[in-house]
Formats: C-alpha cells, sequence, structure tokens
C-alpha cells in the first residue's frame, strides 16, 4: 500500500474514533484487514452496549460489501445479544445507492463521503449539540406551556444533528457563546425534509 493511501487511512481512523468518542463510544479492539478494518467499540457508561464498526477500504460499498459486513455484524449480534449490539458501516468512497438503501432497512449507522468524517465539533465556529434529556424537555415545555412542535426545527441531515446522532422528533440543545451575550441555550427540534 502506498505512503499516500497509509495516510488517508490513518485519518479516517482518527476521525471514525473522534465520532464514536462523542457518542460515548471506547474502541476497545481494531482488526486490519486486506479491504476494511474491523472495530468493536463499547459505551463508556455501560460495558454491555457495544458498537461493531467497520470501515470499508474498497472503492464503493455495493450490496455484496455491505452483507458481507451485515454476516459479521450478526455473528457479533449473536455473541453479545441482539439489543446489545449497534452496527456503523463507513465507506472509504462512496455507498451506492442500494447499498445505502439496504443499510437502512437493517438499521446500520452509515457514514458516506458526503458526511465529515472528523469530529466537527473541534472547530470555534460550531457551537456544542447535545440531546436534550427527556425530563429537562419535559420541564422547558411546561415552563413556557408550548408543545415540541412550537420549538424552532433543525434539519436531521445537518452535520452537527448526524455527529450527535439525532434522530427526528428528538430535541438538540445548542449551547452558543458570544463576547457580547455570553452562554445562550438553544432548543431545537429534529425533523425530516421533506422533498
Amino acid at each position: 500500500m502506498s505512503t499516500e493511501v497509509e495516510i488517508i487511512i490513518k485519518n479516517l481512523l482518527r476521525g471514525i474514533k473522534s465520532i464514536l468518542k462523542r457518542r460515548g463510544y471506547k474502541v476497545i479492539t481494531e482488526e486490519r484487514f486486506e479491504h476494511y478494518i474491523d472495530m468493536i467499540c463499547e459505551l463508556e457508561k455501560d460495558a454491555s452496549q457495544e458498537m461493531f464498526a467497520a470501515i470499508s477500504l474498497e472503492e464503493k460499498v455495493g450490496v455484496a460489501v455491505l452483507r458481507d459486513y451485515v454476516k459479521r455484524f450478526e455473528q457479533r449480534k449473536e455473541e453479545k445479544g441482539e439489543e446489545n449490539v449497534k452496527g456503523l458501516l463507513v465507506a472509504s468512497n462512496r455507498f451506492t445507492h442500494y447499498a445505502r438503501r439496504e443499510a437502512k432497512e437493517k438499521g446500520i449507522w452509515i457514514i458516506t463521503s458526503k458526511d465529515p468524517r472528523f469530529d466537527i465539533f473541534t472547530h470555534d465556529l460550531v457551537p456544542e449539540h447535545i440531546i436534550c434529556p427527556e425530563e429537562e424537555l419535559k420541564e422547558l415545555l411546561e415552563k413556557y406551556n408550548i408543545m415540541r412542535r412550537h420549538l424552532p426545527k433543525i434539519f436531521a441531515s445537518d452535520p452537527a444533528v448526524k455527529a450527535v446522532g439525532a434522530k427526528p422528533g428528538q430535541v438538540v440543545k445548542i449551547f452558543r457563546f458570544s463576547d457580547v451575550a455570553g452562554q445562550s441555550i438553544a432548543y431545537r427540534l429534529v425533523i425530516r425534509r421533506e422533498s
């Protein structure tokens, strides 16, 4: 493998590990094969919850590559328990339409070449985003006598929303800081973009 490819893989690995860390996972094992890298990650707060991550080094991730990953993923789920394992597949280049659709059907989180492959929150201009805890949200809604749908909206396709893993219907809490106003907190309802 060329030095240039090695640097690309090293940067990709660093970025994916950073994204996993932001979501509360730590890498336990990492195995490198010719066409992919497998990583087993555990939640830092609950070691029984696992993320089975794979990075495909193929030119593109098609249905055949996806099904190979799914086979390894299913084996991992049998070992650890169905509800204890989540899946992540990263394409070093791109996914085909059919592979993307099939991954979504199987509930596998995918990171494509269009998604940020680094922790975007390390940039000064990107405010911190977290998924708002339900009990805090309930207090907020009662305090202002509003419903969830009355909150300002943010698309599920927003890079920061994707980075924290928020799904449509959840609320993200955004921490902004300015020299004039100090720290402010904004709440946004995650919605799906209608085509």
